[in-house]
Protein backbone atom coordinates (compact mmCIF):
# COMPACT_ATOMS: atom_id res chain seq x y z
CA UNK A 1 0.00 0.00 0.00
CA UNK A 2 0.82 3.69 -0.31
CA UNK A 3 0.35 5.57 2.97
CA UNK A 4 0.14 9.31 3.62
CA UNK A 5 0.97 10.61 7.09
CA UNK A 6 -0.84 13.94 6.62
CA UNK A 7 -3.48 14.21 3.88
CA UNK A 8 -4.93 17.61 4.80
CA UNK A 9 -3.48 18.91 8.04
CA UNK A 10 -6.39 20.90 9.49
CA UNK A 11 -5.60 21.72 13.13
CA UNK A 12 -8.18 23.60 15.25
CA UNK A 13 -6.86 26.31 17.59
CA UNK A 14 -8.33 24.47 20.56
CA UNK A 15 -6.13 21.44 19.79
CA UNK A 16 -2.82 23.16 19.13
CA UNK A 17 -2.17 26.88 19.43
CA UNK A 18 -0.99 28.34 16.12
CA UNK A 19 -1.08 25.03 14.29
CA UNK A 20 1.76 24.87 11.77
CA UNK A 21 2.93 28.38 12.66
CA UNK A 22 4.03 27.05 16.04
CA UNK A 23 7.56 25.59 15.64
CA UNK A 24 7.03 23.07 18.44
CA UNK A 25 4.61 21.20 16.17
CA UNK A 26 7.59 19.78 14.27
CA UNK A 27 8.56 17.52 17.18
CA UNK A 28 4.95 16.42 17.64
CA UNK A 29 4.67 15.46 13.97
CA UNK A 30 7.87 13.44 14.18
CA UNK A 31 6.55 11.66 17.27
CA UNK A 32 3.38 10.77 15.36
CA UNK A 33 5.43 9.64 12.34
CA UNK A 34 7.55 7.39 14.54
CA UNK A 35 4.42 5.68 15.85
CA UNK A 36 3.13 5.13 12.31
CA UNK A 37 6.49 3.82 11.05
CA UNK A 38 6.86 1.38 13.94
CA UNK A 39 3.29 0.09 13.61
CA UNK A 40 3.04 -0.19 9.84
CA UNK A 41 6.63 -0.09 8.56
CA UNK A 42 6.79 -3.75 7.46
CA UNK A 43 3.57 -3.45 5.46
CA UNK A 44 3.80 -0.12 3.63
CA UNK A 45 5.51 0.05 0.23
CA UNK A 46 5.54 3.84 -0.20
CA UNK A 47 5.22 6.61 2.40
CA UNK A 48 4.23 10.23 1.80
CA UNK A 49 4.85 12.69 4.62
CA UNK A 50 2.47 15.40 3.39
CA UNK A 51 -0.16 15.63 0.68
CA UNK A 52 -0.72 19.05 -0.91
CA UNK A 53 0.88 21.13 1.81
CA UNK A 54 0.38 24.20 -0.36
CA UNK A 55 -3.39 23.63 -0.23
CA UNK A 56 -3.87 23.35 3.52
CA UNK A 57 -1.33 26.10 4.19
CA UNK A 58 -2.94 28.58 1.79
CA UNK A 59 -6.44 27.85 3.11
CA UNK A 60 -5.61 27.68 6.81
CA UNK A 61 -2.62 30.00 7.23
CA UNK A 62 -2.59 32.49 4.35
CA UNK A 63 -6.24 33.10 3.41
CA UNK A 64 -7.52 32.05 6.83
CA UNK A 65 -10.71 30.37 5.61
CA UNK A 66 -9.98 26.93 7.11
CA UNK A 67 -8.88 26.05 10.66
CA UNK A 68 -6.95 27.43 12.44
CA UNK A 69 -8.02 30.58 10.50
CA UNK A 70 -4.61 32.29 10.50
CA UNK A 71 -4.07 35.02 7.87
CA UNK A 72 -0.84 36.02 6.21
CA UNK A 73 1.25 33.36 7.97
CA UNK A 74 1.71 30.95 5.08
CA UNK A 75 5.46 31.36 4.87
CA UNK A 76 5.90 30.51 8.56
CA UNK A 77 3.71 27.42 8.34
CA UNK A 78 5.50 26.38 5.16
CA UNK A 79 8.91 26.34 6.84
CA UNK A 80 7.65 24.22 9.73
CA UNK A 81 6.02 21.74 7.36
CA UNK A 82 9.30 21.38 5.46
CA UNK A 83 11.23 20.80 8.67
CA UNK A 84 8.67 18.25 9.87
CA UNK A 85 8.91 16.47 6.53
CA UNK A 86 12.71 16.40 6.67
CA UNK A 87 12.93 15.16 10.25
CA UNK A 88 10.35 12.46 9.56
CA UNK A 89 12.29 11.29 6.49
CA UNK A 90 15.56 11.07 8.44
CA UNK A 91 13.80 9.15 11.22
CA UNK A 92 12.29 6.76 8.68
CA UNK A 93 15.63 6.13 6.99
CA UNK A 94 17.16 5.15 10.31
CA UNK A 95 14.34 2.71 11.03
CA UNK A 96 14.46 1.37 7.47
CA UNK A 97 18.16 0.55 7.82
CA UNK A 98 17.60 -1.00 11.24
CA UNK A 99 14.75 -3.26 10.12
CA UNK A 100 15.85 -3.84 6.49
CA UNK A 101 12.63 -2.44 5.06
CA UNK A 102 12.51 -1.93 1.29
CA UNK A 103 9.95 0.88 1.37
CA UNK A 104 10.50 4.47 0.22
CA UNK A 105 9.45 7.94 1.34
CA UNK A 106 8.81 11.34 -0.26
CA UNK A 107 6.20 14.14 -0.43
CA UNK A 108 3.20 14.92 -2.68
CA UNK A 109 2.94 18.40 -4.20
CA UNK A 110 0.00 19.96 -6.01
CA UNK A 111 -0.74 22.90 -8.21
CA UNK A 112 -2.48 23.98 -11.35
CA UNK A 113 -0.36 24.31 -14.46
CA UNK A 114 0.64 27.90 -15.21
CA UNK A 115 1.36 28.35 -18.92
CA UNK A 116 2.76 31.50 -20.57
CA UNK A 117 0.15 33.27 -22.68
CA UNK A 118 2.83 33.90 -25.28
CA UNK A 119 5.50 31.17 -25.11
CA UNK A 120 7.77 33.27 -27.34
CA UNK A 121 7.71 36.16 -24.85
CA UNK A 122 10.42 35.67 -22.18
CA UNK A 123 8.48 37.85 -19.72
CA UNK A 124 5.39 35.66 -20.01
CA UNK A 125 7.57 32.57 -19.55
CA UNK A 126 9.06 34.17 -16.43
CA UNK A 127 5.56 34.90 -15.12
CA UNK A 128 4.55 31.24 -15.50
CA UNK A 129 7.77 30.09 -13.85
CA UNK A 130 7.14 32.52 -11.00
CA UNK A 131 3.74 31.04 -10.24
CA UNK A 132 5.05 27.49 -10.30
CA UNK A 133 8.00 28.45 -8.10
CA UNK A 134 5.63 29.74 -5.43
CA UNK A 135 3.26 26.79 -5.69
CA UNK A 136 5.58 23.82 -6.29
CA UNK A 137 9.14 25.09 -6.07
CA UNK A 138 8.76 26.12 -2.43
CA UNK A 139 8.74 22.36 -1.68
CA UNK A 140 10.64 20.63 -4.46
CA UNK A 141 13.55 23.06 -4.72
CA UNK A 142 14.56 22.81 -1.03
CA UNK A 143 14.08 19.02 -1.13
CA UNK A 144 16.00 18.60 -4.40
CA UNK A 145 18.62 21.35 -4.15
CA UNK A 146 18.71 22.61 -0.55
CA UNK A 147 16.99 26.02 -0.58
CA UNK A 148 13.95 27.92 -1.86
CA UNK A 149 13.86 29.16 -5.48
CA UNK A 150 15.73 32.43 -5.94
CA UNK A 151 12.53 34.23 -6.98
CA UNK A 152 11.06 33.30 -3.58
CA UNK A 153 14.20 34.31 -1.65
CA UNK A 154 14.10 37.73 -3.39
CA UNK A 155 10.39 38.33 -2.74
CA UNK A 156 9.62 41.24 -0.38
CA UNK A 157 6.98 39.42 1.67
CA UNK A 158 9.25 36.43 2.21
CA UNK A 159 12.15 38.62 3.31
CA UNK A 160 10.00 40.42 5.88
CA UNK A 161 9.66 37.18 7.87
CA UNK A 162 13.40 36.60 8.11
CA UNK A 163 14.31 33.24 9.69
CA UNK A 164 10.67 32.55 10.50
CA UNK A 165 10.34 31.73 6.79
CA UNK A 166 13.92 31.23 5.54
CA UNK A 167 16.05 28.16 6.14
CA UNK A 168 19.33 28.42 8.00
CA UNK A 169 22.35 26.65 6.50
CA UNK A 170 21.86 23.75 8.91
CA UNK A 171 18.16 23.53 8.00
CA UNK A 172 19.01 23.57 4.30
CA UNK A 173 21.28 20.57 4.84
CA UNK A 174 18.55 18.85 6.85
CA UNK A 175 15.96 19.26 4.07
CA UNK A 176 18.27 18.55 1.14
CA UNK A 177 17.74 15.11 -0.37
CA UNK A 178 14.71 14.15 1.72
CA UNK A 179 13.10 12.14 -1.07
CA UNK A 180 13.81 8.67 -2.38
CA UNK A 181 14.29 9.54 -6.03
CA UNK A 182 10.73 10.55 -6.85
CA UNK A 183 8.02 13.06 -6.01
CA UNK A 184 4.22 12.73 -6.00
CA UNK A 185 2.13 15.15 -8.07
CA UNK A 186 -1.59 16.00 -7.87
CA UNK A 187 -3.23 17.97 -10.67
CA UNK A 188 -6.69 19.54 -11.17
CA UNK A 189 -6.39 22.66 -13.30
CA UNK A 190 -4.54 24.94 -15.71
CA UNK A 191 -4.49 28.59 -16.69
CA UNK A 192 -2.55 31.10 -18.78
CA UNK A 193 -0.56 33.89 -17.18
CA UNK A 194 1.32 36.83 -18.62
CA UNK A 195 3.77 39.46 -17.42
CA UNK A 196 2.21 42.47 -15.79
CA UNK A 197 1.91 44.48 -12.63
CA UNK A 198 -0.75 44.06 -9.99
CA UNK A 199 -1.69 45.71 -6.71
CA UNK A 200 -1.56 42.68 -4.43
CA UNK A 201 -2.98 42.53 -0.92
CA UNK A 202 0.17 42.84 1.20
CA UNK A 203 -1.67 41.39 4.19
CA UNK A 204 -1.32 38.07 2.34
CA UNK A 205 2.43 38.12 1.65
CA UNK A 206 2.82 34.68 0.07
CA UNK A 207 0.01 35.28 -2.43
CA UNK A 208 1.12 38.89 -2.97
CA UNK A 209 4.68 37.77 -3.77
CA UNK A 210 3.43 35.14 -6.22
CA UNK A 211 1.22 37.56 -8.14
CA UNK A 212 3.53 40.58 -7.94
CA UNK A 213 4.74 40.39 -11.55
CA UNK A 214 2.05 38.40 -13.32
CA UNK A 215 -1.55 38.68 -14.47
CA UNK A 216 -4.19 36.07 -15.20
CA UNK A 217 -4.59 35.56 -18.95
CA UNK A 218 -7.48 33.14 -19.36
CA UNK A 219 -7.99 29.40 -19.58
CA UNK A 220 -6.58 26.90 -22.11
CA UNK A 221 -8.53 26.22 -25.30
CA UNK A 222 -9.18 22.60 -24.26
CA UNK A 223 -10.31 23.46 -20.71
CA UNK A 224 -12.90 21.15 -19.19
CA UNK A 225 -14.85 22.60 -16.28
CA UNK A 226 -16.67 20.59 -13.64
CA UNK A 227 -20.28 19.46 -13.83
CA UNK A 228 -22.96 21.79 -12.41
CA UNK A 229 -25.43 21.33 -9.56
CA UNK A 230 -29.21 21.72 -9.76
CA UNK A 231 -28.86 25.51 -9.40
CA UNK A 232 -26.59 25.69 -12.43
CA UNK A 233 -23.47 26.38 -10.36
CA UNK A 234 -20.19 24.61 -10.96
CA UNK A 235 -19.67 21.88 -8.37
CA UNK A 236 -15.94 22.68 -8.27
CA UNK A 237 -15.42 26.32 -9.31
CA UNK A 238 -11.65 25.87 -9.00
CA UNK A 239 -11.57 22.91 -11.40
CA UNK A 240 -10.08 23.82 -14.81
CA UNK A 241 -8.83 20.57 -16.29
CA UNK A 242 -6.72 20.75 -19.44
CA UNK A 243 -4.77 17.92 -21.04
CA UNK A 244 -2.51 20.51 -22.65
CA UNK A 245 -1.80 22.06 -19.26
CA UNK A 246 -1.22 18.65 -17.64
CA UNK A 247 1.42 17.78 -20.22
CA UNK A 248 3.06 21.20 -19.84
CA UNK A 249 3.19 20.80 -16.05
CA UNK A 250 4.79 17.37 -16.33
CA UNK A 251 7.46 18.83 -18.62
CA UNK A 252 8.09 21.66 -16.13
CA UNK A 253 8.39 19.19 -13.25
CA UNK A 254 10.91 17.11 -15.18
CA UNK A 255 13.01 20.14 -16.14
CA UNK A 256 13.12 21.32 -12.51
CA UNK A 257 14.02 17.95 -10.97
CA UNK A 258 17.42 16.30 -10.45
CA UNK A 259 18.65 13.96 -13.14
CA UNK A 260 17.19 10.50 -12.62
CA UNK A 261 14.31 11.69 -10.44
CA UNK A 262 10.90 10.27 -11.34
CA UNK A 263 7.30 11.45 -10.94
CA UNK A 264 4.40 9.47 -9.49
CA UNK A 265 1.03 10.91 -10.52
CA UNK A 266 -0.82 10.54 -7.25
CA UNK A 267 -4.12 12.34 -7.89
CA UNK A 268 -6.00 13.27 -11.05
CA UNK A 269 -9.70 13.06 -11.77
CA UNK A 270 -12.91 14.74 -12.87
CA UNK A 271 -15.38 16.67 -10.70
CA UNK A 272 -18.68 15.19 -11.84
CA UNK A 273 -22.30 15.25 -10.68
CA UNK A 274 -25.22 12.88 -10.34
CA UNK A 275 -25.78 12.10 -14.05
CA UNK A 276 -24.65 8.50 -14.45
CA UNK A 277 -24.94 8.71 -18.25
CA UNK A 278 -22.61 11.68 -18.55
CA UNK A 279 -19.49 11.03 -20.62
CA UNK A 280 -17.69 14.14 -19.38
CA UNK A 281 -15.59 12.10 -16.95
CA UNK A 282 -14.77 9.58 -19.67
CA UNK A 283 -13.58 12.38 -21.94
CA UNK A 284 -11.47 13.81 -19.14
CA UNK A 285 -9.65 10.54 -18.48
CA UNK A 286 -9.21 9.83 -22.18
CA UNK A 287 -7.58 13.17 -22.89
CA UNK A 288 -5.51 13.39 -19.71
CA UNK A 289 -4.16 9.86 -19.93
CA UNK A 290 -3.26 10.51 -23.56
CA UNK A 291 -1.31 13.53 -22.26
CA UNK A 292 0.46 11.23 -19.78
CA UNK A 293 1.29 8.78 -22.59
CA UNK A 294 2.75 11.60 -24.72
CA UNK A 295 4.70 12.89 -21.73
CA UNK A 296 6.33 9.49 -21.32
CA UNK A 297 6.91 8.51 -24.95
CA UNK A 298 7.34 11.88 -26.69
CA UNK A 299 8.64 14.23 -24.00
CA UNK A 300 10.66 11.54 -22.18
CA UNK A 301 9.27 12.49 -18.76
CA UNK A 302 10.06 9.67 -16.29
CA UNK A 303 6.59 8.89 -14.94
CA UNK A 304 6.32 5.72 -12.87
CA UNK A 305 2.60 5.51 -12.17
CA UNK A 306 -0.84 7.12 -12.30
CA UNK A 307 -3.56 7.06 -9.65
CA UNK A 308 -7.10 8.20 -10.39
CA UNK A 309 -8.90 10.33 -7.84
CA UNK A 310 -10.88 8.53 -6.86
CA UNK A 311 -12.11 4.94 -6.78
CA UNK A 312 -15.54 5.91 -5.45
CA UNK A 313 -17.48 9.11 -4.77
CA UNK A 314 -16.53 10.51 -1.37
CA UNK A 315 -16.72 13.53 0.91
CA UNK A 316 -15.02 16.40 -0.94
CA UNK A 317 -14.07 19.52 1.03
CA UNK A 318 -17.25 19.70 3.07
CA UNK A 319 -19.74 18.33 0.54
CA UNK A 320 -20.99 15.09 -0.96
CA UNK A 321 -22.14 16.87 -4.15
CA UNK A 322 -18.89 16.78 -6.15
CA UNK A 323 -18.41 13.22 -7.38
CA UNK A 324 -14.87 12.32 -8.40
CA UNK A 325 -15.28 8.54 -8.22
CA UNK A 326 -14.85 6.05 -11.00
CA UNK A 327 -17.69 4.33 -9.16
CA UNK A 328 -20.96 6.16 -8.50
CA UNK A 329 -22.17 5.75 -4.91
CA UNK A 330 -25.95 5.54 -4.57
CA UNK A 331 -26.43 7.12 -1.17
CA UNK A 332 -30.17 6.49 -1.28
CA UNK A 333 -29.72 2.72 -1.34
CA UNK A 334 -29.54 0.77 1.92
CA UNK A 335 -26.14 -0.69 1.05
CA UNK A 336 -24.66 2.40 -0.61
CA UNK A 337 -24.52 0.58 -3.95
CA UNK A 338 -21.55 1.27 -6.22
CA UNK A 339 -22.29 1.64 -9.93
CA UNK A 340 -19.55 1.86 -12.54
CA UNK A 341 -19.41 5.13 -14.52
CA UNK A 342 -18.32 5.17 -18.20
CA UNK A 343 -14.79 6.18 -17.18
CA UNK A 344 -14.55 3.10 -14.94
CA UNK A 345 -14.78 0.80 -17.95
CA UNK A 346 -12.13 2.84 -19.78
CA UNK A 347 -9.85 2.73 -16.76
CA UNK A 348 -10.36 -1.03 -16.34
CA UNK A 349 -9.42 -1.67 -19.97
CA UNK A 350 -6.32 0.46 -19.60
CA UNK A 351 -5.27 -1.20 -16.34
CA UNK A 352 -5.80 -4.77 -17.56
CA UNK A 353 -4.35 -4.38 -21.07
CA UNK A 354 -1.51 -2.00 -20.31
CA UNK A 355 -2.42 -0.16 -23.49
CA UNK A 356 -4.12 3.21 -23.95
CA UNK A 357 -7.56 2.51 -25.53
CA UNK A 358 -8.08 4.22 -28.86
CA UNK A 359 -9.70 7.63 -28.51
Amino acid sequence: PITTLSLASVIPRSLFSGGWTNPTIVAHFVQYAELAFNEFGPYVHKWFTFNEARTFISLGYELGIHPPFERGMGYVANKNVLLAHARAVHLFRGLRAQHSWTSTITMVVCCGAAMPKDPSNPRDVAAANRRLAFQIGVYTTPIFFGNFPQVVLDAPGFQEFGLKAALTHAEQQLVLGTHDGYIGLNYYGSSYVKAGTTSPDRSLPWIADETLKLQEAGLPEDVQLSDKNSQGEYLCPWFTGSAKGYRALLQWMHLHSPKGNTILLTENGFCGGKNLQSTAGLHYYQTHLEAVWKSIHVDQVPITGYTAWSYADNYEWGSYEPRFGLMYVDRNSSKMDRIAKPQAYFFRKLATSGCLPTL
